[in-house]
């Protein structure tokens, strides 16, 4: 049974096309359309700001989101990676070949040769429906947190970093908390949280991305 990785995503677009993206990260029918192979929960948090042209999704999938939503090496089942690499091998073709008629319309197949395919990724997803994707996750079973950033198909950001939680819960002082931990976290932070995490992203601040690249 794979581990948890709890994740928060804010996907940036046309609103159509944010509508068919939630519709692709919650299908549960596999055979109707566009799906993502290991994700346990997809709750659309604040659906009013679709036509606004951005809505934010929370909840968990297995192991990690580069391992099932990013093409990784559990993104998909071992038929649909057969498949995934057919597709892309046919795609490649379309670039390499000498047909020039091929080559003008290389990027109209290889969309339709994408779109056939009904097991996806984050990556492609973003390419088809033009958005941009960002995600943050963590997973403290091993202990790491994630930041993805796809524009358009592009990944501009892909960051994973070590973080721990502890739990404040189970000691009664902050000086046998920090031992235990090998610690040195205050009185006032032992006190005011019952969970503490150490390493990351800090408070998952959805587009500070942008000002970082400026």
């Amino acid at each position: 049974m794979p581990n948890y990785c709890n994740y928060s995503m804010k996907v940036t677009g046309n609103p159509e096309a944010i509508r068919e993206f939630i519709e692709v990260i919650q299908r549960e029918d596999r055979k109707s359309g566009r799906y993502l192979c290991r994700i346990f929960e997809a709750e659309v948090l604040n659906e009013e700001t679709i036509p606004e042209g951005f809505v934010e999704i929370a909840g968990d999938c297995a192991w990690s989101v580069y391992s099932c939503m990013m093409e990784g090496p559990n993104t998909y089942s071992k038929d649909d990676f057969a498949e995934f690499n057919k597709n892309k091998q046919e795609i490649e073709s379309l670039k390499k070949s000498n047909n020039l008629a091929m080559k003008i319309n290389y990027a109209f197949e290889q969309k339709k040769i994408e779109s056939e395919m009904l097991p996806s990724s984050l990556i492609r997803e973003s390419r088809l429906l033009n958005l941009t994707i960002e995600v943050f996750s963590n997973e403290y079973g091993i202990g790491f947190q994630e930041h993805i950033v796809i524009e358009n198909g592009d990944i501009v950001v892909d960051d994973c970093e070590d973080a721990q939680e502890y739990d404040t819960t189970e000691f009664e002082t902050v000086e046998k908390f920090n031992k235990e931990y090998n610690l040195n976290i205050s009185t006032e932070e032992f006190e005011s949280n019952e969970y503490i995490i150490i390493g990351g992203f800090g408070d998952w601040e959805f587009d500070k991305y942008r000002e970082e690249k400026k």
